[in-house]
C-alpha cells in the first residue's frame, strides 16, 4: 500500500489520462462522491492498494492543472 498527501510526487497523465505520464506534485486533494466530479471535501491523504485508490478524488497539481483520480498514479 502507498499513501499520497500534499507534497507527494505522482505521475500525472493529462487529456483524460491519454497523454504520456509526467511527474507532478500534489498541492491539494478533495474526496468526491463519484468519478468525474470536480469538487468534494478536502482530505489529508489517500491510499493506493492493489492498483486502486481507496476512493475517487480530484487533486490540484503544481503544474497548473487539476486531475481526476484515474489520471494520477503514485511514484
Amino acid at each position: 500500500m502507498k499513501t499520497i498527501s500534499n507534497g507527494s510526487k505522482v505521475m500525472w497523465s493529462g487529456a483524460w489520462g491519454e497523454d504520456s505520464a509526467k511527474e507532478a506534485t500534489i498541492e491539494s486533494i478533495e474526496q468526491t462522491e463519484n468519478e468525474h466530479e470536480k469538487y468534494g471535501w478536502e482530505v489529508e491523504s489517500i491510499n493506493w492498494k492493489n492498483g486502486k485508490w481507496e476512493f475517487p478524488f480530484v487533486c490540484t497539481l503544481d503544474n497548473g492543472h487539476w486531475a481526476y483520480s484515474y489520471q494520477v498514479k503514485p511514484m
